[in-house]
């Protein structure tokens, strides 16, 4: 039973979560029409595609705090992705090792620390847009998007219910998926995102005297006054 934006669901009928699909089958999006042509952009020197298209900019990280605290012992789903020649910051994610979420960590096989999606910015009839945050190898706040197929993703906040009503949460509608598709050269990609999280530096113990080589030896009549006496009481 396919469920349609208008319907009244009582209360304690809402879903834990819902998928991707479901979503993008409740209410899909047209592809983008507008001056982006339908075939592949091709990716040369010289050549830079249209971007004024694109309805959403970098927003302060700080605005969007994760809805759960993270850490460092937090699980980081494994990505493969390459930089869009649309924007260098944008990154065409080709494969994910589990299904991605809002206040996730990811991280591409290239990037020496993870990226925490933010929120979702655009979508189209294939993908999705998310906003991450992240470092660079001076610790400064780097924003950074990544467009993911609808099937590789989980947005359980995009049902909510006001009043009885299922509604859906709209989001900007995103460019063709052509437009993902050309990679950056290599010579203009941006740095990869750097360690997410700070690492304590940790000083080592210095050496207790009981445990220095000198403290063993000085031990050593002690331990033989101890095993002579003992043999006397035998």
């Amino acid at each position: 039973m396919s469920l349609i934006s208008g319907d009244v669901v009582p209360d304690d009928l809402e879903p834990s979560w819902v998928s991707a699909d479901l979503v993008a089958n409740i209410d899909p999006v047209p592809p983008y029409c507008g001056d982006i042509p339908s075939r592949d952009i091709p990716s040369f020197p010289g050549f830079s595609p249209p971007s004024c298209h694109i309805p959403y900019s970098p927003s302060d990280p700080l605005s969007y705090a994760p809805p759960y605290p993270i850490s460092l012992s937090d699980p980081v789903t494994l990505i493969i992705c390459y930089s869009c020649h649309v924007r260098l910051d944008h990154f065409c994610v080709e494969f994910t090792s589990s299904p991605v979420h809002v206040n996730l960590l990811v991280q591409g096989e290239d990037w020496d620390g993870p990226m925490l999606v933010l929120h979702w910015v655009a979508v189209n009839s294939l993908e999705i847009v998310g906003e991450c945050k992240g470092r660079d190898f001076e610790g400064q706040c780097i924003v950074h998007f990544l467009v993911f197929m609808h099937f590789r993703v989980c947005r359980p906040e995009d049902l909510m219910l006001v009043e009885g009503v299922w509604r859906l949460r709209q989001y900007p509608a995103a460019p063709n998926s052509t437009v993902f598709l050309a990679r950056a050269c290599p010579i203009e990609e941006l740095s990869p995102p750097g360690p997410l999280f700070d690492t304590p530096i940790s000083s080592s113990p210095s050496p207790s005297p009981s445990s220095s080589p000198n403290s063993l030896i000085q031990l050593v009549p002690n331990i033989l006054v101890t095993f002579l006496s003992h043999c006397s009481l035998v």
